[in-house]
């Protein structure tokens, strides 16, 4: 929409959202200009302000300063302002923590790229939209505004939507896909465990598809499955391990696994299992504790040192190079450790009452005692009832512990391939080194005295080892009987 006049036009925008009046270059203002000028946005609708005055002011002005220039004067109406959309403001991502050690460096290995959460804990918060802020146009006509669009985000029982937050309905890590979230206990690891994901301590299980690098830390309230090569890491496993590749340790792997572990090989690591170990290949030079038995048929058990309580089953004991390799054989040095302390605490706390209890005897056997006397004997026998307490506590733990031992210990060895020079065994404080190589299949135990045996699977003769090992006591404390 346009207006003119000579020397000056006036035209519209057709949303009616923007005009502009246009003066010629080399017109002179008049004291009629104002008027003529503030008619010429009138004549198209727009209603006379003072604001529009003072816009026509400022134009012809401007005319004034620059007369060989036209001066364009423009007024606007009020836009609309659309509303902002809903938002997932997410509180946790890549969990990036730069652990400080004594050498004032930062710990790389221990920066986690992986979101993992507790139960409870604040995933995000969702920010609602907001309302649209209406314009008006030139001719007062109402101009309406977008309203903020709800933020899109889906979930399962993993999560809970909570007055406007996300919260984890359990431990474990975060998995965003799309505008889908959940909480996941079971982690899988396309790669391997190194920079790119940083240590690990997650309540639930992993598998990687690759492997774990030197150094890295990895912590699981369940399962651990690698594919790839185990190199010199520290693993804490509640549940089993699953080491397809093996374990390779370079003096530096520490492992405790919970329950039961199975890998191809492991060499040069420190390991303690709880249950049973499962190994197809070889265990080299290794410190290695299994709390339950040891099956490793057609494997090498070569150097190093082995305790294991329950039977053990493997292919070679030794190597063609006689080297030392040390087995306890019925041994765990955690419950053996186990059944002392609490011994040990028997004992202490039997000594400890010894004296109370004579005086608390002394005091019950008077005819009459004072007021004194009577609060003294409260608080002995306040201090015995707890002691007596405690002692049944103990006594039920030690009965478990001895319980459990006795379940499960089995101190026999049966080596299906070659026993070698080298190999020394440890049972019930005695100690057979072999200076003769063996050809299985045989099975080495303990006789009704107590003193090791050596059985012919093939025939079932059973004679005593003088032939092939030199007998004697051990001083290992952890070989004596628990």
């Amino acid at each position: 929409m346009s207006h003119t006049s000579p020397n000056i036009s006036v035209r519209m925008d057709p949303d009616a959202m923007r005009a502009v009046l246009t003066i010629e270059a080399g017109f002179k203002p008049t004291a009629g200009s104002r008027a003529l000028c503030v008619q010429q946005f009138v004549s198209l609708g727009i209603p006379k302000s003072r604001e529009l005055e003072d816009l026509v002011d400022e134009g012809l002005e401007r005319c004034v300063e620059s007369p060989k220039e036209p001066c364009h004067i423009e007024v606007c109406g009020e836009p609309p302002i659309d509303g902002e959309d809903g938002a997932v403001e997410w509180q946790v991502g890549a969990s990036i923590t730069e652990e400080i050690d004594d050498g004032s460096r930062i710990d790389h290995y221990g920066r986690s790229q992986i979101a993992c959460v507790r139960k409870g804990q604040e995933l995000a918060v969702i920010r609602p939209p907001e309302p649209g802020k209406p314009g008006c146009d030139l001719l007062g006509r109402h101009v309406a505004a977008q309203d903020g669009k709800a933020a899109r985000v889906e979930h399962d029982d993993s999560v809970i939507y909570e007055r406007s937050r996300l919260i984890a309905a359990r431990a474990g890590a975060v998995v965003r896909e799309g505008h889908a979230v959940r909480v996941t206990d079971s982690l899988l690891i396309e790669g391997q465990i190194d920079f790119s994901t940083g240590s690990l301590d997650f309540d639930g299980s992993i598998e990687a598809r690759g492997g774990i690098c030197d150094n890295f830390r990895v912590t699981v309230s369940k399962d651990l499955t690698i594919h790839g090569t185990i190199e010199g890491a520290i693993l804490d496993i509640k549940g089993d391990l699953t080491a397809h590749a093996g374990i390779a340790g370079r003096d530096k792997a520490r492992v405790t696994v919970g329950e039961c572990a199975r890998m191809r090989y492991l060499s040069n690591a420190r390991a303690e299992i709880g249950r049973d170990l499962f190994v197809v290949k070889e265990i080299l030079a290794s410190h290695i504790v299994v709390g339950g038995s040891l099956r490793m048929e057609r494997g090498v058990l070569a150097g190093g040192e082995m305790h294991v309580l329950g039977p053990a089953v493997v292919g070679t004991l030794g190597s063609p190079g006689h080297v030392p390799t040390l087995v306890h054989l019925g041994s765990s040095p955690r419950i053996s450790t186990a059944l002392a302390s609490l011994r040990d605490e028997l004992t202490r706390i039997d000594r400890e009452s010894a004296h109370v209890r004579h005086e608390a005897s002394l005091l019950e056997s008077q005819r009459s005692i004072g007021e004194f006397s009577a609060a003294r004997l409260a608080q002995l026998r306040e201090r015995i009832a707890k002691w007596d307490a405690r002692v049944e506590q103990l006594r039920a733990m030690l009965h478990d512990l001895e319980s459990t031992y006795t379940q499960l210990r089995n101190p026999e060895i049966t080596v299906t391939e070659r026993l070698h020079t080298g190999a020394v065994l440890f049972a019930d404080g005695w100690r057979a080194a072999f200076h003769a190589d063996v050809r299985g299949p045989v099975t080495i135990l303990l006789g009704s005295d107590g003193k090791f045996l050596v059985r012919d699977n093939r025939d079932g003769a059973t004679t005593p080892l003088l032939g092939i090992a030199r007998i004697e006591r051990s001083t290992h404390a952890c070989e004596q009987a628990a």
